[in-house]
């Protein structure tokens, strides 16, 4: 019901299986996991509830999601379960696919953040670009498995970087949001 009294708006943010108990890394620093980037993420979700823009956060198969996220969103609307890796794979959100959800608010832009870069973050930033998103994330933002190799998520990060999805800084990512 929170949600559909959201107004028009061209973003949106998707925060995509940052679930407790699960191991992963940040892409950042040689991949450390630090609190630095999940107050990144944190600060993403808190800054686009402050501007108006909706907030989505998708949980595979119904794992819990992190406290401090949990904490974050909890207010702001439900956590979806998705069963495919990607958001936009057959997920129902009140009886309409995320992409008609997504139309009916006026989204253009999408804000990502999540785990894991090379599967759910990935197919989710592939099935938003064919269906037309612009795509804007941060290093900071995004996370890994510390079973993929560093070499895997540097090229992605580099093809993202090419394709202009990615920006240097998470400052400069939230300046986007913000304009």
């Amino acid at each position: 019901m929170r949600q559909q009294l959201l107004k028009k708006q061209d973003k949106a943010v998707l925060v995509i299986d940052l679930a407790k108990r699960v191991q992963f890394k940040c892409v950042l620093d040689e991949g450390k996991k630090t609190n630095r980037q999940i107050g990144d993420v944190i600060r993403l979700i808190t800054e686009a509830r402050r501007l108006g823009v909706p907030v989505f956060t998708f949980m595979e198969n119904g794992r819990p999601v992190m406290e401090q996220i949990q904490n974050a969103i909890s207010r702001y609307g439900p956590i979806l379960e998705k069963r495919h890796p990607s958001a936009f794979g057959e997920l129902r959100y009140t009886n309409n696919l995320l992409k008609e959800r997504l139309e009916s608010l006026g989204v253009t832009k999408l804000f990502i953040a999540g785990y894991d870069l090379s599967i759910c973050v990935g197919a989710t930033i592939q099935s938003a670009v064919a269906h037309g998103y612009a795509i804007h994330t941060a290093p900071s933002l995004l996370f890994i498995s510390p079973l993929v190799p560093d070499v895997a998520s540097k090229e992605l990060l580099e093809y993202y970087r090419k394709e202009k999805m990615l920006e240097r800084t998470f400052s400069r990512l939230l300046d986007k949001l913000r304009n």
